[in-house]
């Protein structure tokens, strides 16, 4: 739906590939589509990179929060890039709620 005037949230997903040399060419965009259950459309939400998660090898990114149908998303995602495709799993939440347009920033080595 769309939010904020024109904004429209969409569950699209894209892999960017980035140059080398960024200076000498654009990056390159290519559409996924995951199999199975996916998180909604949502904007002012992080996507937050960590080398591995959720016991599964590979990398992994972290969706949380952001804003869909007039409400804030309470709702939390692991996308795990596989070789055979990526795929999304919704993760048990723990910690504070998440919200629109936050930073989520990865913290490995924190106890």
């Amino acid at each position: 739906g769309s939010v904020a005037g024109n904004w429209v949230a969409t569950d699209e997903l894209y892999l960017a590939r980035f140059p080398d040399q960024y200076w000498d060419e654009w990056p390159s965009f290519e559409a996924l589509q995951p199999d199975g259950p996916r998180p909604v459309g949502r904007w002012g939400a992080s996507l937050t990179r960590l080398a591995r998660g959720g016991g599964h090898s590979g990398e992994c990114a972290y969706l949380w929060g952001g804003w869909w149908s007039g409400a804030e998303a309470a709702d939390m995602w692991a996308l795990h890039l596989r070789e055979a495709g990526p795929e999304w799993r919704p993760i048990s939440r723990r910690g504070p709620l998440p919200t629109a347009f936050h930073t989520c920033t990865p913290c490995q080595d924190c106890n």
